[in-house]
């Protein structure tokens, strides 16, 4: 309830109202120019995140050496080769034939037993512990073909599950166990010669899980495990013949020369393969360099040349309580408008630009 000018019937609140605005002038002139001054540095940062991002653009276009490296690699039987060129400075041309493919290593554990007997199911390896199968806290060690051996703990309460899950983590392979046979199935992640050898370093995980004292069978092939026994099959390097020269890796896909060739498949002869310059590539690299530095150009020119209204400035928290959204927003358009028209610092930007783009590179042998 209003009592303001009860008595003498003058309107207090209007009158007292209308003397601070006008003693609120000065200060909305600062807060309308600390408003402005914040839209300026705005858009400054806006051309210098722009100008970061055309930058970094630039040394992955025409100053990148790599660009001007672009290579087609032609190979006269795709399905069993692929060669691609990574960062190759000269041809690369021959022959290559595939003798023998690398593959990883594999173990395949003893059949696992539930307490009653019977195979174990899917759900119970999630429920089951290691000492439910006859282990104890312990540790185990594990090979692998090219890497490191690692050493893993392990409780007694853990169950299959989580034992598996983080020999996954840790060790260098991929495991499952396989409710159809009753075994848990080890391959290594890389290929390459050797076998992954499981071995208990503390207790009796692995012998447990039934994953150690593996057989080979191509150590003796007329053996005959019993289904109780580990299976090692070890894992094989690729081999090739390349331009004449028998040689191998333990993977299928390897670098020479800068180039990154994958084996696909054996071959009953040498193929064929040979690189040119991928000009495309090349030309495409200048183009989107000019095409960028003409975006830049035009914007930044577009910049200094925006309009500016003055008579639209920033507008004050009074004023806009009085405006609607729509008013406010077309409003702030036209105000913020303009902000570095004629800016000094991104003339004289373009300037250098330009002289740049039309200045002669001279070599280092001239005078």
């Amino acid at each position: 309830m209003r009592i303001g000018g009860l008595a003498s019937g003058m309107d207090t609140e209007t009158i007292i109202r209308d003397m601070m605005k006008a003693h609120r002038i000065p200060l909305d002139k600062i807060t309308q120019k600390k408003a402005y001054t914040q839209w300026q540095m705005d858009d400054y940062r806006s051309i210098n995140r722009d100008l970061r991002k055309q930058s970094d653009k630039l040394f992955d276009t025409v100053i990148k050496e790599g660009n001007y490296l672009q290579k087609n690699v032609n190979v006269s039987d795709d399905k069993a080769v692929s060669i691609k060129s990574l960062n190759a400075s000269s041809d690369f041309s021959g022959t290559l034939e595939v003798k023998q493919l690398a593959k990883q290593a594999t173990l395949q554990g003893g059949a696992l037993k539930s307490p009653d007997g019977t195979k174990l199911t899917d759900e119970q390896i999630k429920e089951l512990t290691l000492a439910d199968l006859g282990g104890s806290d312990g540790e185990i060690k594990i090979g692998v073909p090219n890497g490191k051996s690692v050493q893993i703990e392990f409780e007694a309460s853990d169950t299959i599950d989580s034992v598996l899950k983080k020999i996954n983590k840790e060790g260098n392979v991929n495991a499952f166990y396989d409710s159809f046979t009753g075994k848990i199935s080890v391959t290594a992640k890389e290929s390459g010669e050797g076998n992954i050898k499981i071995e208990d370093i503390k207790g009796s995980i692995g012998s447990s899980l039934k994953l150690t004292n593996a057989v080979s069978p191509s150590s003796d092939p007329n053996f005959k495990p019993l289904d109780s026994t580990a299976i090692a099959t070890a894992g094989e390097n690729a081999k090739f013949t390349f331009n004449g020269l028998e040689t191998e890796r333990a993977s299928n896909t390897f670098q020479i020369n800068g180039f990154e060739v994958t084996l696909k498949q054996k071959t009953d002869a040498p193929i064929t393969f040979s690189s040119s310059a991928d000009s495309d590539k090349i030309v495409d690299s200048v183009v989107q360099f000019v095409n960028d530095y003409n975006e830049m150009i035009e914007k930044l020119n577009s910049t200094i040349r925006e309009k500016k209204y003055r008579d639209f400035p920033p507008l004050s928290d009074e004023q806009k309580k009085d405006m609607k959204e729509k008013e406010i927003e077309l409003w702030e358009e036209k105000a913020k408008s303009g902000t570095l028209r004629n800016d000094p610092a991104i003339s004289s930007m373009l300037t250098k630009l330009r002289s740049i783009m039309t200045t002669s590179i001279k070599m280092k042998d001239e005078n």
